[in-house]
């Protein structure tokens, strides 16, 4: 008797991708998900499940394996006609495979078998070439706006608390993940945005799903899966997996690609793209329900990303948590959007630290900061570091600099908001800025006032240089009397937030969030 060991035998997709390699030329390309292998060889592709099961798919069993694959060659010809080919059967043949008709007995799997597009056409590709062109962007928006006006619509009840559960059930999967990655504290903040925002906005989830704009739709829009062609747009990889997840909102489809194009540094597409969506009648809701779901989305994909990850070692593991990060920080800086549109106004005295927190509040928001003392310098044609002559701190001049503020923040607010940094110490100044400030706008308006001991300003106030005091020309003695006359901006109390400046940014920027948030829970 032999003492060797057996050699281990062979694994199923190495043996199938040989046995293509002898009906074909070129070698064949091997891609690999989480979910499947696909077999790439110059006019097609062949995909093959992997028997493994997850908390939203189960494919360990063969027959399992042959439904998802049947699904997915009948869900996908409505926005890619032609792409599937049909269904073939993985037959043993001698120490290899063949493939087969679907019914061919002693089948022990079998794959997808897809005409190959060409890859360099895809959205991502082009993207990635900088070569996207608007007209491609306008076709697609059309075209999903025509799908979902063509897909069927669902009944799904309580659409509100759908959205919750959905929500919750990706956290709890998110959640063991992250592990090593991210914070704990991070998710639940996320999740805090997600149950504020559907507490605020569960009437108008429930009215879009009575109105039917909850459909069987795509459930897996990404840059990669839009092809052009010639004869026009396709999108391919419809979600076969679960009916369930791919029964949603228009607005939550719309956003998943809404978040891709973000992902990939394409903000210009990813706004085109909601234009021309709204353009050809489709209904995505305002910015911030897109908003919601992209952030939603953004973190389905980071479950994703550490779920190959657990599968992967070295680099290719190490990129694919890299990618589960920029996920998470994208769905928080969602998360800001979702809580507009608004007007953030951050008052407060010279050395109060509002212009740093201003500054703070759109690196994690990415809403634009409009600056009192960069109004009036740009005004006078002063640079930063010029000091402002006295005539430009009369009332009329100050009232006119306030006056500018409300003018800016009433254009930049259709864009999602926009952070107003200022004293706004001087009741008059309040009053201008107010006047000027459209009716939307002053519905949108939430106000943070800093604050910080007077010895703690002063010494902020002296220490500071002008290159250094983002062109404030206050000295202390300045600061200390506009301290003094400091009050509250007429505004209801509960969109008022008083904030002791002697905490780290990153905890400031927590505060201020979760106090738009229990606004934003109220409606």
């Amino acid at each position: 008797m032999s003492t060797h060991a057996a050699a281990p035998a062979e694994p199923m997709e190495a043996r199938l991708r040989r046995a293509l390699q002898h009906v074909t030329d070129p070698p064949v390309e091997l891609r690999e998900t989480h979910l499947s292998w696909v077999f790439l060889t110059p006019d097609r592709a062949y995909k093959l499940r992997k028997p493994v099961r997850h908390a939203f798919v189960d494919q360990r069993t063969l027959d399992q394996r042959r439904r998802l694959s049947e699904a997915e060659a009948r869900i996908n010809e409505a926005l890619a006609p032609g792409l599937v080919l049909g269904l073939r059967a993985v037959v043993p043949l001698n120490t290899s495979f063949v493939l087969a008709p679907p019914h061919t007995p002693g089948a022990v799997d079998w794959v997808v078998e897809m005409r190959r597009f060409d890859e360099r056409e895809t959205l991502a590709a082009r993207l990635a070439r900088g070569e996207w062109a608007e007209e491609d962007l306008r076709a697609l928006g059309a075209r999903l706006a025509r799908f979902h006006a063509e897909a069927e619509s669902a009944a799904v009840g309580a659409a509100g608390a759908r959205a919750q559960a959905m929500v919750d059930r990706n956290a709890e999967e998110l959640l063991p993940l992250l592990r090593g990655v991210a914070p704990a504290a991070d998710l639940v903040a996320l999740q805090r945005f997600a149950t504020a925002f559907v507490a605020g906005h569960g009437e108008d989830l429930d009215d879009r799903a009575n109105r039917g704009l909850v459909v069987d739709g795509h459930g897996d829009l990404r840059a990669e899966h839009v092809v052009f062609e010639r004869d026009g747009v396709m999108v391919v990889d419809r979600l076969e997996f679960d009916p369930g997840l791919r029964t949603l909102d228009v607005a939550d489809d719309l956003a998943f690609l809404v978040m891709d194009l973000l992902s990939l540094g394409a903000p210009d597409a990813a706004q085109l793209l909601v234009d021309a969506y709204r353009e050809a009648g489709g209904d995505p809701g305002g910015d911030a329900l897109v908003a919601f779901f992209a952030a939603y989305r953004a973190l389905v994909r980071a479950k994703v990303d550490l779920l190959r990850a657990r599968e992967l070692d070295g680099p290719t593991r190490d990129a694919a948590v890299a990618r589960a990060e920029a996920h998470l920080e994208l769905a928080a800086r969602l998360c800001w959007r979702g809580r507009g549109p608004v007007v953030l106004v951050v008052s407060g005295p010279p050395g109060s630290g509002k212009s740093t927190l201003a500054a703070s509040l759109s690196a994690a928001s990415g809403l634009p900061v409009l600056s009192a003392d960069r109004v009036r310098k740009r005004l006078l044609g002063l640079d930063e570091e010029q000091a402002a002559p006295a005539e430009a701190y009369t009332d009329a001049a100050r009232a006119d600099v306030y006056r500018r503020l409300a003018e800016g923040a009433a254009e930049l607010l259709p864009g999602g908001g926009v952070i107003v940094d200022a004293t706004f110490a001087d009741a008059a100044h309040r009053e201008a800025f107010l006047t000027h400030l459209p009716a939307a706008a002053r519905d949108a308006l939430r106000v943070v006032r800093c604050t910080a001991d007077p010895h703690v300003l002063a010494e902020r106030v002296a220490a500071r240089t002008q290159a250094t005091a983002a062109g404030s020309d206050a000295g202390p003695e300045v600061a200390a009397r506009i301290a003094a006359q400091m009050t509250s901006f007429p505004v209801p109390a509960a969109r008022r937030l008083v904030l002791e400046t002697d905490e780290a940014q990153e905890a400031m920027v927590a505060r201020v969030g979760a106090w738009l948030d229990g606004l934003l829970a109220e409606g």
